[in-house]
């Protein structure tokens, strides 16, 4: 019997073959502690990469939309097919250097008030500074807020996890079951903004949303949804 993955890694490809080969080549070589599937959304990508990616990741699920759908319809097209407990949003253009995912993991599984859950991303290029440890919440008067330690070099000085006002949808974890309370990110938001609505959504069903720092994911570009849409 096939046993059923714990996490559904779900990524999406929008003429970013290379970008995505290398995501998916880090996964197979670093992640051991959680078993897992990988979903690939080939989000009308010029050519169809689809068929080249199934060609050389057999074990994948990979799917092919022929139009753009932005980046929340191409992750919520890879949500439909996801069997694992944990859904791990993770941008194609990102990759990881170790085993850490498993504490996304146990962090949504040792705190169930916690409804979603991040990983520090830092720039994966010389000096690899900080991109993401935590959002601040927007202001009132401006509706804008920043990315903590935003291109500060990483001394340990964001180390420790904590709640944060919003994730980042380059990299976010959640429990499959809150779905069914939550539902998927709104497809109203072509590109940004969609993880910041949905993340609301969750506060606002009296879940709290965390910032773990014991995983670490890296991005190729300075952008992180670049890849994924245009």
């Amino acid at each position: 019997m096939k046993q059923t993955p714990e996490i559904s890694i779900i990524t999406v490809n929008y003429n970013g073959f290379n970008d995505t080969c290398d995501l998916l080549d880090s996964v197979q070589e670093h992640l051991h502690t959680r078993t897992y599937e990988i979903i690939v959304v080939d989000n009308g990508s010029r050519k169809n990469e689809a068929a080249m990616l199934r060609q050389r990741y057999p074990h994948a699920i990979v799917l092919r939309s022929e139009q753009n759908l932005g980046f929340a319809g191409g992750n919520n097209l890879g949500i439909a097919q996801a069997q694992g407990k944990y859904i791990f949003l993770l941008n194609n253009d990102t990759y990881i250097k170790d085993d850490s995912l498993s504490a996304l993991c146990d962090t949504l599984e040792n705190n169930p008030d916690i409804g979603a859950v991040s990983p520090k991303i830092r720039f994966a290029f010389p000096p690899y500074a900080i991109q993401y440890a935590g959002f601040t919440p927007m202001t009132r008067y401006t509706l804008r807020n920043h990315a903590t330690g935003y291109d500060e070099p990483d001394k340990g000085q964001y180390d420790i996890p904590g709640p944060t006002a919003f994730l980042h949808g380059a990299a976010l974890m959640f429990k499959k079951e809150i779905l069914e309370e939550i539902g998927n990110m709104s497809e109203i938001f072509f590109l940004y903004y969609e993880e910041m609505d949905w993340c609301s959504r969750l506060t606002r069903q009296g879940y709290r949303l965390w910032y773990q720092p014991a995983c670490t994911v890296y991005p190729r570009k300075a952008g992180l949804r670049e890849t994924t849409v245009r």
